[in-house]
C-alpha cells in the first residue's frame, strides 16, 4: 500500500513540475513576442551598419539611444546615438538595457534601444536633499541626426 502511494506522489510531483515549467516556457515566448523591432530609412540604415561594423562584435557590445532635437532649426529631427562597452555598461545605461523590449537587428544581434525619456523621467533615487536623480546620455557615442523623411543631416562624434 505504501508503494503505491509513493509512486502516486512521485506522478503528482512529476506533472507539477511539467506544469510549471509549460506555464515558464510560455511566459518566455510571450516576453519575446513583445519585442519591438526598429527599422530606420536605407540611409540611416547604413549609417548604423557602417559604424557597428568598426568593431569586432564579438569583442564589443552595442546599445542604441534614440531621441528628437527640440531646439534651432533642427527641431523636430530624430538622433540616434550609437554607444558600445567591452565589459559592462555604466549602472544607468545597464538599468535600461536589460530593461529595453526595443531593439535594432544588425546581423544575427539584438541591439537594445532606449529611448532618451528613460534618461529623463525614471527613478534613479534621491539626493541629500531629497530631490529625484536624473540620469543623462553620456554624448560621447557616435550620433546620428535625420529628419523625417530619413535623410542625415549630421554625423560624427
Amino acid at each position: 500500500m505504501a508503494g503505491k502511494e509513493a509512486i502516486k506522489m512521485k506522478s503528482q510531483i512529476l506533472l507539477l513540475i511539467l506544469f510549471l515549467c509549460t506555464v515558464s516556457c510560455r511566459t518566455l515566448s510571450l516576453q519575446e513576442e513583445k519585442r519591438i523591432e526598429y527599422f530606420f530609412s536605407e540611409e540611416v540604415n547604413k549609417a548604423v551598419r557602417s559604424r557597428l561594423s568598426l568593431y569586432s562584435s564579438s569583442e564589443y557590445k552595442f546599445y542604441i539611444t534614440m531621441g528628437t532635437v527640440r531646439l534651432t532649426e533642427n527641431c523636430g529631427n530624430y538622433q540616434v546615438w550609437i554607444g558600445n562597452y567591452k565589459d559592462s555598461p555604466s549602472e544607468s545605461v545597464k538599468k535600461f538595457i536589460e530593461a529595453s523590449r526595443h531593439y535594432y537587428k544588425h546581423n544575427d544581434l539584438l541591439i537594445p534601444v532606449i529611448s532618451e525619456f528613460d534618461f529623463s523621467f525614471a527613478f534613479f533615487g534621491r539626493d541629500d536633499k531629497g530631490r529625484v536623480i536624473r540620469k543623462d546620455i553620456t554624448g560621447s557615442d557616435y550620433l546620428i541626426e535625420f529628419d523625417r523623411s530619413g535623410k542625415i543631416v549630421r554625423e560624427g562624434l
